[in-house]
């Protein structure tokens, strides 16, 4: 790391440090991400899956195990296609498949696409040298030779060795320009490393050859012919999106551009992608020591089944291509592992080699299942066990099998958005106030806990980083009844108040919340319990249904007007705070670089003391008898 950069990364440490969140990085943060209208034809022809040769029970079963039984989902949706048919797609509670989901790493694979249709358009080549694009993006005195070697080839094999990664991305407003500034760790070709700003540089590359945005380029060439609905993907601080992360995308969405790879770039009698691009982009000729995922090609991962493989994105963004089956699974989740979960291990499991055979095994063993019609659940009097419901935004006019499995799932939770008409006691113990049409957008009065000052957002830590959208720490919260349902209104400091329904009984309401100008579709439920010193309990679950996250309020009742708050997010708080350092600091087990700059153990000790208090928040809060502005959160740091 040259020593400018050196610089900047202390000066992210240090703001990091001090919980000045908010200005983190040198640019600010820039809403685009529409509100996203549900929208459920997944535009592919249907089947069964006993039609297509795979017992229905046997998906039952995949599903099961792919999410496991914990209470809060793993895997948000599915997509099952089997000889290019849909037999399967279904959401968890809250989640649908109506509404389109981050993809993260995903992203690259359709980058890898654009990449092939330019050179099929003879825009760009392979062996291209990658600063003949950016000539004026160079450093004037110095011409790195290494840089120089750099071709397309290695940004698409993740083997260009650019020391500009995603914490680059959090210092540098132009991020071209830090790409060639920061120079190579070893001579592109020599190794595999991954790093998403190889695939971000692959997108800037397309807009300079194509003029148009990744986005533009693409919805003509590859959206609307697979019936795609128009898509968004988050652009850099220069307006070009960032290509290894930021698409959203429906889960059936996700499975088409599989299938696209399975049936050798053809999509309904039209080529799409070129037959030499699509051997390229699967000849896997880099070895990696991932586990379950040994080999890259063109922004494309192995998988362990034959002849297989996957797009991939953290957290269970993923698309697996089994051609020995004929099929592809999609799946959204938000699985704490970072690339290999336990999603991928029940798709192995379950679809990977003699998938055939163990179809007729499971079949032996469920004799009631063999007449090819949906296979009773033995576990259907289970209140615990996964049941087949209809999801109203996904099937709002079921028929037939096929809207029995292509329907919401849940595990423990029914995920019926209605809201239950009476409100439980326990819920009402905590309402302080009554709906008088006020949002208090600009001031705490009676009925809000005033909350201390603390770093506690309502936007999950690792949604905030990987977006920029850092929001001030709630400063007031209000329970509210209306009508036998239950309302939670945040404020935000000077970011304003936001106001959602909660589902009770199980239940999760859906609703929307807009942070500095961004809406997320949200939905939120309420379960009441009694600590062991008898006290009042609110878990508040404040699922992010476009996104991986997350957010669970623990709300004690400490008193007659106080609460204590307590903040959780999932996935796992710490596999989000060891993501965002990754972001914003490199490699927390690196030597030399950024740390020598304080001293790596002060720093590191100084680093996840504070990083404790960031990432397990508490706040007390204590009712207020009076209107008073809105409690500063962390103070401006100058």
């Amino acid at each position: 790391m040259d020593l400018i950069s050196q610089v900047k990364m202390a000066d992210v440490m240090m703001k990091f440090l001090r919980g000045d969140m908010i200005h983190l990085t040198p640019y600010p943060f820039t809403a685009g991400k529409p509100a996203f209208e549900p929208d459920g034809d997944p535009r592919l022809p249907r089947s069964t899956p006993e039609r297509e040769g795979i017992p229905s029970g046997y998906l039952r079963d995949f599903f099961r195990q792919a999410d496991g039984a914990g209470e809060l989902p793993l895997l948000h949706s599915a997509a099952v296609l089997c000889h290019g048919k849909l037999v399967a797609c279904v959401s968890r509670a809250p989640y649908s498949a109506a509404l389109p989901h981050m993809t993260f790493s995903f992203s690259k694979t359709v980058v890898s696409m654009a990449v092939g249709m330019a050179a099929a358009e003879g825009l760009l080549s392979v062996e291209d040298s990658v600063v003949s694009f950016f000539p004026e993006k160079q450093p004037p005195l110095f011409r790195s030779p290494r840089m120089a070697a750099m071709k397309i080839r290695h940004l698409l094999t993740m083997t260009s060795g650019a020391n500009f990664s995603e914490a680059g991305s959090e210092m540098e407003r132009d991020w071209v320009r830090g790409f060639f500034y920061s120079d190579c760790a070893y001579m592109p070709g020599e190794k595999f490393h991954y790093n998403s700003m190889n695939s971000y540089l692959l997108a800037a590359i397309l807009r300079k050859v194509t003029g148009q945005t990744l986005t533009e380029y693409l919805t003509p060439r590859l959206f609307e012919p697979l019936g795609i609905p128009p898509v968004y993907w988050e652009t850099c601080p220069m307006g070009i999106e960032k290509g290894g992360w930021g698409l959203y995308l429906r889960v059936t969405d996700m499975a088409k551009l599989g299938e696209l790879c399975l049936r050798g770039g053809m999509w309904e009698g039209k080529r799409i992608l070129s037959e030499e691009w699509l051997k390229e982009m699967l000849s896997f000729e880099v070895e990696t020591e991932h586990d379950g995922m040994t080999r890259y090609g063109y922004q494309l991962w192995s998988f362990p089944a034959p002849h297989s493989y996957q797009f991939n994105g953290v957290f269970g963004q993923y698309a697996v291509v089994l051609p020995e089956l004929d099929m592809v699974i999609a799946t959204t989740g938000g699985d704490a592992s970072l690339f290999f979960n336990r999603v991928l291990d029940a798709i192995d499991d379950f679809f990977g080699s003699g998938a055939p055979a163990r179809y007729a095994q499971w079949l032996e063993e469920h004799p009631s299942c063999r007449a090819g019609r949906l296979c009773r659940d033995p576990m259907r009097d289970d209140p615990k066990s996964l049941r087949l419901l209809r999801d109203p935004w996904t099937d709002p006019e079921p028929v037939g099998w096929f809207s029995r499995l292509c329907a919401l799932f849940s595990a423990r939770s029914s995920g019926d958005s209605s809201p239950a008409s009476v409100l439980p006691d326990a819920a009402l113990r905590f309402c302080t106030a009554v709906d008088s049409g006020e949002n208090a957008v600009c001031s705490v009065g009676p009925g809000w806990y005033r909350l201390e000052k603390s770093f506690a957002s309502l936007l999950p830590l690792i949604l905030a980083g990987v977006t920029n959208n850092f929001s001030a720490p709630l400063s007031g919260l209000r329970f509210r009844a209306e009508g036998g349902r239950l309302f939670v209104d945040a404020a935000m400091g000077g970011d304003g108040a936001v106001s959602f329904p909660v589902g009770v009984n199980g239940r999760a309401e859906r609703g929307t919340v807009v942070i500095h100008g961004e809406p997320y579709a949200i939905a939120a439920r309420a379960q009441f319990r009694l600590d062991e010193e008898g006290r009042d309990v609110l878990f508040l679950d404040v699922f992010f249904l476009e996104a991986p996250s997350v957010r669970r309020l623990k709300i004690i009742r400490t008193g007659e007007d106080s609460i204590l708050v307590r903040f959780l997010e999932y996935p796992s708080v710490e596999e989000a705070a060891r993501m965002l350092l990754t972001l914003v600091g490199g490699d927390t087990g690196a030597s030399g670089g950024v740390w020598d700059l304080f001293g790596q153990d002060v720093i590191r000790h100084r680093l996840y003391g504070r990083m404790k208090e960031i990432c397990f928040p508490r706040a007390a809060g204590r009712l207020q008898a009076r209107r008073e502005e809105l409690p500063e959160s962390v103070p401006e740091q100058k």
